[in-house]
C-alpha cells in the first residue's frame, strides 16, 4: 500500500517539472522575441522567428496551454513581423525619384582640406552632399624640374636629370651640342706624281686640359662622291695619330699624315671618328653633337 502511495507523488513532481521548463522557453521566447524591435540584432528575422518557436514549444511542455511568458512572446513577435511587412508595403509603393540635382553651394578641395558639393532635388524636396578629397595634383618631374603640385607648386623629389651633356637625352629628346675638344684648322692635301695624297693641318686644343694624343680617321671620296680604297692596303678610310703634348688652349704646328694614302682619283674626305687622350689618362671622343671639329 506504501508503494501505491508514492506513484502520484512522482507523478505531480513531474508536471512541476515539465511546468517549469514550459516557462523557462517562454522567457527565453519573450527574450529572442524583445530583440527582434532591434534591427542590429535581428537579422533576417532570425530572432523573432527563435522567440516564435520557443513559445510554441513552451506551450507544448506546459500541457497545450501558454504561459505569461511564452504568451507575451508571441504577440511581440505578430507585432514585430506586422510592423516589418507595413514598412516593406511603403517602401515598395513609395514611387523611386529619379532625381535631378541642381547644385546649391560648392566648397573646393584644396592641397590641405577637404571640399563638398551640396545639391537639392526639386522633384522630391531631396538634399545631397557629395564630399571632395582634399590631395595634391602632381605633375610629373621632368629633366630640369621636380614633381610639382598644380594646386599649391608644392615640390617632392627632384629632377629626372638629362641622360646626355652632348647629344640628345633619351628622356625629352632635347639636343645639346657643346664645343669639340679639338678643331683641325688649314686642313690641306697634296697628291703626287704616283698617286700618293699627303694631308696637312693644324689641330688647335680648345679644353682646359693638355692633349697626349688625337686619333683621326676619315673616308677617301672620289670627284663623283663616290668611296675609294688605297691602292695598297685596299682600306677606304685612312686612320692617323697625332702626338703632343699640346697645351690648354694652344694650336700645334704644321702636322703631316706620315703614310700616304695612294689613288690618283682622290677629291675629298669626311671624318669619321676623332678621340682625344689627356695627359691625364682621361679620353673624348667628339660626336656629331660637337661644333666647331673643323675650322
Amino acid at each position: 500500500m506504501d508503494f501505491e502511495n508514492d506513484i502520484p507523488v512522482v507523478q505531480e513532481e513531474i508536471v512541476d517539472e515539465a511546468v517549469v521548463g514550459g516557462k523557462g522557453l517562454g522567457i527565453t521566447a519573450l527574450i529572442f522575441s524583445i530583440l527582434g524591435f532591434f534591427p542590429c540584432l535581428n537579422f533576417c528575422g532570425l530572432s523573432s522567428v527563435v522567440g516564435f518557436i520557443l513559445a510554441l514549444v513552451s506551450r507544448a511542455k506546459n500541457g497545450g496551454k501558454l504561459n505569461g511568458p511564452a504568451k507575451a512572446a508571441l504577440i511581440i513577435t505578430i507585432i514585430v513581423v506586422s510592423i516589418t511587412i507595413i514598412c516593406a508595403i511603403i517602401t515598395l509603393a513609395t514611387p523611386h525619384c529619379e532625381h535631378q540635382w541642381v547644385e546649391t553651394e560648392k566648397v573646393a578641395a584644396t592641397c590641405t582640406e577637404d571640399g563638398y558639393i551640396k545639391s537639392h532635388c526639386d522633384l522630391c524636396d531631396s538634399d545631397n552632399t557629395e564630399h571632395l578629397d582634399k590631395g595634391h595634383t602632381w605633375e610629373k618631374a621632368t629633366c630640369e624640374q621636380p614633381a610639382i603640385c598644380n594646386g599649391c607648386g608644392e615640390t617632392k623629389d627632384d629632377a629626372l636629370g638629362h641622360t646626355t651633356d652632348c647629344g640628345v637625352c633619351t628622356h625629352c629628346n632635347k639636343e645639346f651640342r657643346k664645343q669639340s675638344p679639338v678643331t683641325i684648322l688649314n686642313w690641306t692635301y697634296t697628291i703626287d706624281y704616283v698617286g700618293g695624297v699627303e694631308w696637312s693641318m693644324n689641330i688647335r686644343n680648345n679644353t682646359d686640359k693638355q692633349i697626349k694624343y688625337v686619333i683621326l680617321e676619315w673616308d677617301c671620296y672620289n670627284a663623283v662622291g663616290d668611296l675609294i680604297r688605297d691602292e695598297i692596303s685596299w682600306e677606304t678610310n685612312y686612320r692617323t695619330r697625332f702626338t703632343g703634348p699640346l697645351d690648354a688652349h694652344a694650336t700645334s704646328t704644321r702636322f703631316c699624315n706620315a703614310t700616304k694614302f695612294y689613288n690618283h682619283s682622290f677629291k675629298s674626305s669626311k671624318l669619321t671618328e676623332v678621340v682625344v687622350e689627356y695627359m691625364d689618362g682621361t679620353t673624348e671622343k667628339v660626336t656629331n653633337y660637337h661644333d666647331n671639329v673643323i675650322g
